[in-house]
């Protein structure tokens, strides 16, 4: 046979050696990543760690809480989802308020994950929480199961005064929610709110690992702003 080699057999081995290439790259972008959230959790434990140190002589009590309170139109039902079903998900609401007036109504910050777009699903929540004020942000984009704006999102529920409101919006739609919260005189505090990205593949990790990072990010520069005594990350991690 001929010594040589024909271009079009080199062609599918060059290509196999670039797709590698690019998978191998992808890989140590994604470690990267990985790598990045998790200096900047640990940077912002550190930066809580010493902002309780620093408050240690005037100790003040806060209490922050976080809860998924299921969007309805993630909930399934049999033949669809329960946001298709006013009376069902209405009548989930009102249970669902109750519970956390009751069982977190006594704290400062409420923070709440899955929260749905609907006035009626609002002022039911508000009724029964009459001393936080209410501030929300939206999941971006379309359902993919039927194509609708997306309605569901966060809240976050404060007795405090709030000061400033900050948006971090990702690729996929969701947002995490922050903001500044007033003391009365003392040093203000940072809450930020937010429902990572879900599932264990190795792309959804990465994911979420970066949005971890992204929030903790925003959180740390709006507290630098403020000149905020401390600051919480909290909310659905997916973890």
């Amino acid at each position: 046979g001929s010594p040589f080699v024909k271009a079009s057999q080199l062609a599918p081995a060059a290509t196999l050696v670039a797709q590698r290439s690019v998978r191998a790259a992808r890989w140590a972008a994604r470690a990267d990543v990985l790598s990045g959230a998790l200096q900047a959790v640990a940077k912002m434990r550190q930066a809580v760690f010493l902002a309780a140190v620093t408050s240690a002589a005037r100790p003040v009590r806060l209490r922050v809480a976080t809860y998924n309170v299921l969007c309805p139109v993630h909930k399934s039902i049999k033949g669809g989802r329960e946001s298709d079903d006013d009376a069902l998900w209405l009548a989930r609401a009102a249970r669902t308020a109750a519970f956390v007036a009751d069982a977190l109504g006594d704290c400062d910050v409420i923070c709440l994950q899955e929260w749905f777009f609907d006035d009626r699903w609002k002022k039911i929540f508000c009724d029964r929480l009459p001393t936080h004020r209410l501030i929300s942000s939206q999941r971006h984009g379309f359902h993919p199961r039927d194509g609708s704006p997306r309605r569901d999102g966060l809240a976050i529920l404060s007795k405090l005064p709030i000061e400033k409101i900050g948006e971090t919006l990702f690729e996929d739609g969701r947002t995490a929610l922050t903001a500044t919260l007033g003391r009365g005189g003392a040093a203000p505090v940072v809450v930020a709110c937010c429902h990572l990205q879900y599932g264990g593949r190795e792309t959804e990790v990465a994911t979420r690992a970066y949005q971890a990072a992204a929030v903790a990010a925003a959180a740390e520069s709006m507290a630098a702003d403020a000149g905020a005594s401390m600051a919480f990350l909290v909310g659905d991690f997916n973890e």
